[in-house]
């Protein structure tokens, strides 16, 4: 067993607008109501990158590093749900 002291579970993720959120959660609720289960039904919309564990300090790293790209990034809308 490898012991990690002083580390926490962290997710990266990509959380899309309010609309979007609302629009998947009606999908879902759909889907629900038809199939009468859906695992994820009450979990909010939203795409996860990477978990990992980390202690402080490297949690400190990474957000700089994440928080340098997204800096440099271009928004772009992707597709509408309609």
């Amino acid at each position: 067993m490898k012991l990690q002291l002083g580390r926490d579970r962290y997710s990266i993720v990509i959380y899309p607008h309010s609309e979007a959120i609302n629009d998947v959660k009606v999908l879902k609720d759909k889907l629900w109501s038809k199939i009468g289960w859906y695992n994820s039904k009450n979990s909010e919309a939203h795409i996860t990158i990477n978990e990992f564990s980390a202690d402080q300090y490297e949690l400190d790293f990474y957000s700089r590093k994440l928080e340098k790209f997204c800096h440099f990034q271009k928004q772009q809308k992707l597709f509408s749900i309609s």
